[in-house]
């Protein structure tokens, strides 16, 4: 009995370790820069909506849209972080400064 058990458990052991399957790689070649044909500040459409022909879908859409605060907050970041862009480069620029001091007085040669 108990070499039968061996050796049922030693012939599973080595059926299981054969039904591993190999390891397949996909042959396809990767570009080393990916390129972006569109602008960078087009508008993304929704119009993509209407193609369903489904009034109740296009309204959960446009109220998500227009209600969802966190790209109105997103969108308010990337404004704040252009305008500071902006004043950083500030320092880059010429400047005039003027006064409002004026002297008189004689010259002796």
């Amino acid at each position: 009995m108990r070499s039968k058990f061996c050796s049922i458990l030693a012939l599973s052991m080595m059926t299981g370790c054969s039904a591993v399957p190999t390891e397949h790689k996909p042959s396809f070649e990767v570009p080393r820069a990916w390129t972006n044909d569109k602008a960078i500040n087009t508008k993304i459409s929704t119009q993509w909506v209407n193609e369903f022909s489904d009034s109740t879908l296009t309204r959960l859409v446009n109220d998500g849209l227009a209600h969802n605060y966190d790209l109105k907050a997103a969108a308010a970041h990337v404004n704040a972080a252009r305008q500071q862009a902006i004043i950083d480069g500030a320092d880059r620029l010429p400047q005039i400064a003027v006064s409002p001091y004026y002297q008189r007085g004689n010259l002796q040669n």
